[in-house]
């Protein structure tokens, strides 16, 4: 049994410390990946983008687009076909797609729940910042607009964060 819980950010440092261990420790996700498997993020979200305007994502596999070809070799590995829709971005991709204000083809999160949870885990924010606002962000958009999440995209997904973290030499933490 516990007391009812408010969802209210403005409580939510009270009940985890992130603060505390910012300000006493000095740790705020600097060198680690977080993953997110859920459904999407959107990627225009100023918690999940950098001062100068770029993304925050350094890669996003998203289930619900055809493969774009940019990232053949993760597509090929992950089995991404026509037939079994997965497109991989890289950050370069994204900032790409953000400067041409190309909204239509930006990864996105119709459901909302995906980018609520990666800007509680990491977003950035001066008023309300997430858990560890300096992580690098690796998405699964696997959930998609349905918010249904399949038990192959979440063994694919882990292995695509897994995968992209140790090719960055950083550790990683996956929420699903």
């Amino acid at each position: 049994w516990a007391p009812p819980r408010d969802l209210y950010l403005n409580r939510a440092d009270g009940h985890v410390s992130a603060s505390l261990g910012r300000d006493e420790f000095g740790v705020s996700g600097d060198g680690v990946i977080v993953g997110v498997i859920d459904t999407g993020a959107d990627v225009t979200h100023p918690a999940l983008r950098n001062a100068d305007g770029s993304t925050r994502i350094a890669w996003l596999l998203d289930f619900d687009s055809p493969p774009l070809g940019v990232h053949a070799a993760i597509e090929e590995e992950l089995g991404c076909t026509v037939d079994t829709p997965c497109a991989v971005y890289s950050a370069d991709d994204l900032d790409a797609l953000l400067e041409a204000t190309a909204a239509p083809n930006l990864p996105s999160d119709q459901v909302g729940h995906g980018t609520h949870v990666l800007t509680t885990a990491a977003g950035r924010d001066d008023e309300y910042p997430g858990i560890a606002p300096d992580a690098r962000l690796v998405v699964v958009r696997a959930g998609g607009d349905s918010g249904s999440l399949g038990d192959g995209e979440i063994l694919l997904g882990a292995r695509f964060v897994f995968d992209r973290a140790t090719e960055m030499k950083l550790p990683a933490v996956i929420n699903v």
